[in-house]
């Protein structure tokens, strides 16, 4: 909002609405739960860690970016106790951390049974998401039985 990052038309858009949306939306049965939020982001660097390459048995450290919208994606709550958004779309380029990143969530939702719909499992399931979940497997692999760092 200060202008410090560049950034497209519709990033910019959701992060005016998240602003908004911390000084208005209780008035429309919505809270920011700035715990819930740090809750994942800790889950994700504290249990996973990067499976290939110079960083392979290292710790995930989320960038800027992948910690804004998890916390988005997970931190804001509807006046019933649930999360406000439960489908998320990113568009990031190749090499950026996507299935490192969206695993460990894949997990935690999985692991904390928070999957609402048969579409949601699905989509966790599909072939797509198989290389996914063997990075997933594979990063707590290393995790629980790699040198402890």
């Amino acid at each position: 909002m200060r202008g410090e990052i560049v950034v497209g038309e519709l990033v910019y858009l959701a992060v005016e609405r998240h602003y908004r949306d911390l000084r208005d939306g209780a008035k429309r049965g919505l809270r920011f739960d700035v715990g819930r939020a740090w809750h994942i982001i800790r889950y994700i660097e504290k249990y996973f860690v990067h499976i290939k390459g110079s960083l392979a048995g290292k710790p995930i450290l989320l960038d800027p970016w992948q910690k804004f919208w998890t916390a988005v994606k997970y931190g804001w709550l509807r006046e019933d106790g649930y999360r406000r958004f439960t489908r998320g779309y990113e568009e990031v380029a190749r090499k950026n951390g996507k299935s490192t990143w969206t695993g460990p969530q894949g997990d935690l939702l999985c692991v904390r049974g928070t999957l609402k719909t048969n579409q949601e499992a699905e989509a966790w399931l599909s072939p797509c998401a198989r290389s996914i979940w063997r990075a997933v497997l594979k990063a707590l692999w290393l995790r629980w039985t790699g040198p402890r760092i």
